[in-house]
């Protein structure tokens, strides 16, 4: 197989003398899922909320494990799990099914 360099050479130079094109600016949502490891419901609540946000590049989903920091979970007022924190607002409740997470998030989109 005989390789034509010069035109490696031509690409190289050519997408090297291209001015870089200005990247858009994104607004990062955050979401934070508390949960706990051994509640069922968390982890439904957490399968549908990374299904929905999986190709979503404006959503980073954190995650905090109420019984490793249950201070933070009780200072930033979560009372029940599964629960969402969106900025200051919350979503809790015993079963937090796929449109309730959903409606949420399109409820806070900035």
């Amino acid at each position: 197989m005989v390789v034509d360099h010069r035109i490696f050479f031509y690409y190289r130079v050519k997408l090297s003398s291209c001015p870089e094109l200005p990247t858009p600016v994104r607004n990062t949502m955050l979401i934070t899922l508390y949960k706990s490891m051994f509640c069922p419901r968390c982890h439904l609540a957490r399968k549908y909320l990374h299904e929905l946000t999986a190709h979503d590049l404006e959503i980073k989903v954190e995650e905090i494990d109420i019984l490793v920091a249950p201070r933070q979970s009780w200072s930033d007022g979560v009372r029940m799990i599964p629960a969402l924190k969106i900025d200051n607002h919350i979503l809790s409740a015993l079963y937090i099914n796929r449109i309730n997470i959903a409606d949420f998030i399109a409820e806070h989109r900035h």
